[in-house]
């Protein structure tokens, strides 16, 4: 688990396990493929969108990612799923001071199913 500012740590982690899961599979069939889900809320949800474009550079898939109120950063664009993640689901409600991104969608519809813009709110 790592926080929204700690993204080169959450690479530089996923990294090396896949890379140590790799190498174990060269001396043993019964390593799994790593299944890599990524979570997040407000920046850490918009973090997750720019971590799986970084494991996409780096020819690593991820399972799953999931948005919760998803806030840009730094100018960039989190609403644009990458193509090696398998599925994404994104939650947002539109009230409040900061508003989470209303609406993913997959930068390669063959490669990525988007599970859901679900439209959620905080009444209590």
């Amino acid at each position: 688990m790592f926080e929204n500012r700690q993204r080169t740590q959450a690479r530089e982690s996923i990294i090396d396990w896949v890379r140590r899961l790799e190498a174990a599979r060269i001396t043993s069939e019964a390593v799994p493929q790593p299944r890599i889900i990524l979570f997040g809320h407000s920046c850490g949800a918009s973090a997750v969108v720019y971590l799986a474009r970084e494991l996409e550079r780096e020819g690593i898939p991820a399972t799953l990612t999931i948005q919760v109120d998803s806030v840009r950063k730094h100018g960039e664009d989190d609403s644009v799923i990458p193509a090696n993640v398998v599925e994404a689901i994104n939650f947002y409600q539109p009230n409040g001071i900061l508003h989470g991104q209303s609406r993913i969608k997959a930068a390669d519809p063959a490669r990525t199913t988007i599970l859901g813009n679900y439209r959620l709110a905080y009444e209590a």
